[in-house]
């Protein structure tokens, strides 16, 4: 029997799951991926010729909160970024203080889940309350007992596993998203992307962001992430990846050297909240048993929002057990 069960290790739930494991709270994390992060994304690839290294979710983030800015300051694995990236759809460029990963944008969770106990590569399919605590069952036909059911992933999923007859508020099944198709090239010789080496492009153009990871700092090789706006990525939703990239490589053809090495996309489904308009920062409920949803989604789908959700979650819940 767990105190505490999370479904989901990106920011919001390892975060969570770290300052519940400091008060002695016994907790388990599921996760369905191979490694913590969710939408703060790292891909590597090996080749002959080095390593591509892709933040291919989120690019950076902002800390404005004091409470997420002493978390990165007591961090080794951040580091400051560029205040000022163009954008082709604006004559000014706008100054903000943007962090990255030192290793990539999973480095965060990563570092906050290290000494957690977490099982990768695991579904949660659904969930029931039995006796009064939650049951929850996998794809691995394994089902865990918990006391506390913590549900980190986007709303929409969130809300599918908890069982039909569980009331949550009328605004949360309403809660959308936009997609995001990202394209990942790969090269051995480096893109023609001068510095800062990121860029927004006009949305006119359907390409919304493209940055170099190696001029970034995180990989070997040159390593170009590209995302769609979301209105070019809802004409694309159901496209081929190979339609896809080869709408990207004809887009940005100037940027591009003569020969590319590798080519991959990913579809991010759930890329950004569209109804956070709650000033609630997580949503908590007794009944049927204890249960919660964290997450971005409440605070307008920044990681600044996950890692407060988190932190205002648990320090609800260690109050009202104290």
């Amino acid at each position: 029997m767990f105190d505490f069960l999370i479904v989901g290790a990106g920011i919001s739930g390892c975060l969570a799951a770290k300052k519940l494991s400091e008060a002695s709270q016994n907790v388990l994390v599921i996760e369905k991926s191979r490694g913590a992060g969710g939408r703060m994304s790292s891909r590597r690839v090996d080749s002959p010729c080095g390593q591509w290294r892709f933040d291919h979710g989120a690019q950076f983030f902002t800390a404005r909160d004091c409470r997420f800015q002493a978390l990165i300051e007591e961090s080794s694995v951040c580091r400051p970024w560029h205040e000022r990236i163009p954008h082709l759809a604006h004559s000014q460029t706008k100054v903000s203080k943007r962090w990255i990963g030192r290793e990539g944008m999973s480095s965060l969770a990563k570092e906050w889940s290290k000494d957690l106990k977490i099982h990768f590569q695991e579904r949660v399919l659904k969930s029931q309350v039995d006796e009064s605590c939650w049951k929850v069952f996998t794809d691995k036909n394994i089902d865990y007992q918990a006391k506390h059911l913590v549900l980190s992933c986007p709303i929409p999923q969130s809300l599918l596993l908890l069982p039909p007859n569980v009331f949550v508020p009328e605004a949360l099944t309403r809660f959308s998203y936009e997609a995001c198709w990202t394209v990942l090239l790969g090269a051995k010789e480096e893109f023609r992307l001068e510095s800062p080496h990121a860029l927004w492009l006009d949305p006119g153009s359907g390409i919304d962001w493209i940055c170099d990871n190696q001029k970034k700092g995180v990989s070997e090789l040159p390593a170009l992430t590209i995302q769609l706006t979301a209105k070019k990525t809802h004409e694309f939703l159901n496209a081929s990846s190979d339609e896809v990239i080869h709408f990207v490589k004809k887009t940005i053809y100037d940027f591009l050297p003569d020969r590319l090495e590798y080519e991959a996309s990913h579809r991010w489904l759930y890329a950004t909240p569209q109804d956070a308009k709650s000033h609630d920062r997580f949503y908590s409920s007794t009944s049927p048993a204890p249960f919660s949803i964290i997450g971005d989604a409440f605070l307008g789908g920044r990681v600044e929002g996950a890692v407060l959700s988190a932190l205002s979650f648990v320090e609800d819940r260690l109050s009202r057990e104290s």
